[in-house]
Order: structure tokens, then C-alpha cells, then sequence
């Protein structure tokens, strides 16, 4: 287990926040989720005050020295102690790299000099909520969740949960506003679809820049998400039928929700049988591992994507084609997932 020792005689000031958390909360935090559980604080009094967020890692052994020993010359690990001076913002993937593991290259060092390199801190940590290769239509999301996440981090109380709350909210009226009547609120529906998912990477987003990772939070959110989609499709199968008033377009409606119904929890029954995570990235990671994941089912995943089509179609009233594609893709899906179990059971590697 790797000992870190935090060198807090920097002459910066490591109680002023940058993204909702304190410069030696954030030095703190990287380097306990990197794999440090062991920490020493040292400082030249005893003024140290520790976050709660701290506070609540029962299996961190944290220790304050009174010292006035100088700053490092710069950051280093030797002999499975890292030694880091609390003068910079940092994140875990610097603390992993600085220890010679591989880690993804969203890393974030930043010395904190004057009050302008306070903003390019700020602005970096934002930055590496940005996935390497996240599809196009993820990375144009980003520009929008990136500007709430900026506000949001910043208060006391707003959590990732609550967050992905409010999205699951704003995908249940955008879906009842599909149902109007009236084209001005119909079309408002249809864009409250994509600003739902803006603000379901602000939670993820959230929870990275604050450390508020939760497991919990991870099933929450892909519940939620799941959630919108199911308002989406039930509600443009109402629109569909009020639209055509014919017997197959009931059918096509009927047979549109089933599909993503049976979708969604074979999707669940997968995340569970495949990894002890709630996210349906962790899918992604183990399955290809396992050699067992084709690019293209990767790309299917990607609801923000999918959710673009079905906006441009829905401003033309084209809910048939909607619900045809649905019924496609689930039917895709559902084979995915099937085959996917089989092989894993086939090898054992799966325990029903």
C-alpha cells in the first residue's frame, strides 16, 4: 500500500476552493483514490482542519506531523512513498502516473501561483471529465453539462443524486409535453430530451470533480437514465397512434415498449452478471476485456446519440420511424445481451 505525505509548508493558501473542494481536500482525496490509504499531513502548526468528506473514509489512516520541514524540490514517488507538495491542484490520474502506473491521460497538474492560475486549475479539472474517444455528440454535450458542472460543484449541498433526480424530471415533462396538442409545446418536449442528458453528465461530472463516487449512485444514474428513455418511447407511441389512429400503429406502439421493457432489464441482468458496477461504461470495459464486445454495440449504447436521431425526426412527426428504430435496435440489444450471457456461462464464468 502506497504512503503518501502531503507537504502543506507552500506558502499557498490549501484551504481556498477550486470546484467545490479545498486544495488539500482535492490533494487528499486524489491521492486515497489512487490507492494511497495511508497519508501524513505536514504542516508547521496544528491548524489543519479536516473535511468531512475526509472524515468519512473509515479505511483511511490520516495523520497530521507538526513540522517545519521545507517543500519538496518537486513531486515524487521513491520507495512506495509519494511525496507531494500541497501547492498545486492535482487529481487521482496524476498521482496514478506519478507512480509509473498506466492511467488515462485526463490528467490535471497545476501550480497555483497567482490568482490566474486559480482559473486555469478550475478550468482543467472541468477538462478531464472529457473521456478520451467519447463520440462526437458526448464531446458537443460536454460544452453545455461542462458550464452547469462549474456552478453546481461550487455549493454545499446540490449531490450527484440529486442531479440525476432532477434529469430523470426533465425527461418525464419533456415526455408529457410530447403528448400536447399544441406544436410549440410538443417541439419543447422534443428538446427537453437532449437537455436531459446534458444534465445526466452533469452528475457523473459532479461526482468525478468532487469525489462523491458512489455505487449507489452509479445504479441510480443508469436507472434514471433508463427511466427517460421509457417516458420517451411511451410517449411517442401515444403520439404515434393520436397521430395515425390505426390498429398497427397501437400495435407498433405496444410492441416498441415490450421491446425496450425486456432491453432494459436484460441490459441490467448483464451489468450485473459482468461487473459489480452500476454504470453501463463498466459493460464496455469488462466485455472487452473478455474479447466479447464489438465496436458497433459500443456505439448503440450511446443514448445521447440516438436521442439526437430521434429529436430530428420528432420535429417532422416521424413517431413511426421513431419507434421502428426502437424496436431495431432493442431487438439488437437483446441479442447482445443473450449472446453475451451464453458465452459466459458456456465458460463458466457466470454463476446464476
Amino acid at each position: 500500500m502506497t504512503t503518501a505525505k502531503l507537504n502543506c509548508n507552500t506558502g499557498v493558501d490549501f484551504n481556498q476552493k477550486i470546484c467545490g473542494l479545498t486544495v488539500l481536500e482535492r490533494a487528499i482525496l486524489s491521492c486515497y483514490y489512487a490507492g494511497s490509504k495511508k497519508i501524513e499531513i505536514i504542516h508547521e502548526n496544528d491548524t489543519i482542519i479536516i473535511p468531512e468528506s475526509v472524515q468519512k473514509l473509515s479505511d483511511l489512516n490520516l495523520g497530521i506531523k507538526i513540522s517545519k520541514e521545507k517543500p519538496y524540490k518537486e513531486n515524487n514517488f521513491k520507495k512506495g512513498i509519494l511525496s507531494i507538495n500541497v501547492s498545486s491542484i492535482i487529481n487521482k490520474e496524476y498521482i496514478v502516473k506519478l507512480t509509473g502506473k498506466p492511467t488515462a491521460p485526463n490528467t490535471v497538474y497545476q501550480e497555483l501561483t497567482d490568482p490566474s492560475s486559480y482559473k486555469i486549475a478550475e478550468k482543467a479539472i472541468l477538462n478531464s471529465c472529457r473521456k478520451p474517444g467519447e463520440a462526437f455528440s458526448s464531446h458537443y454535450y460536454r460544452y453545455l453539462s461542462l458550464f452547469f458542472t462549474k456552478y453546481v460543484c461550487r455549493t454545499t449541498f446540490i449531490t450527484p443524486n440529486m442531479v440525476t433526480a432532477f434529469f430523470v424530471l426533465v425527461g418525464l415533462v419533456g415526455s408529457i409535453m410530447l403528448v400536447s396538442d399544441k406544436w410549440y409545446i410538443y417541439y419543447l418536449g422534443l428538446i427537453l430530451q437532449p437537455m436531459a442528458i446534458v444534465f445526466d453528465c452533469v452528475d457523473g461530472e459532479l461526482a468525478r470533480v468532487k469525489y462523491a463516487y458512489s455505487k449507489s449512485g452509479e445504479w441510480l444514474d443508469t436507472v434514471g437514465d433508463n427511466f427517460c428513455t421509457l417516458f420517451f418511447v411511451i410517449a411517442i407511441a401515444y403520439k404515434n397512434y393520436e397521430i395515425n389512429q390505426t390498429q398497427a400503429s397501437m400495435i407498433l406502439g405496444i410492441v416498441s415498449i415490450i421491446i425496450y421493457i425486456l432491453n432494459v432489464l436484460f441490459l441490467f441482468l448483464t451489468l450485473s452478471k459482468t461487473t459489480d458496477s452500476g454504470s453501463l461504461q463498466a459493460i464496455s470495459k469488462e466485455l472487452k476485456k473478455k474479447g466479447l464486445l464489438v465496436e458497433i454495440v459500443t456505439v448503440a449504447l450511446k443514448r445521447n446519440l440516438v436521442t439526437l436521431y430521434f429529436m430530428v425526426l420528432g420535429f417532422f412527426y416521424l413517431t413511426g420511424t421513431i419507434l421502428v428504430i426502437n424496436i431495431i435496435g432493442g431487438i439488437g440489444m437483446l441479442i447482445f445481451s443473450f449472446v453475451t450471457l451464453f458465452k459466459l456461462w458456456k465458460n463458466q464464468e457466470v454463476n446464476w
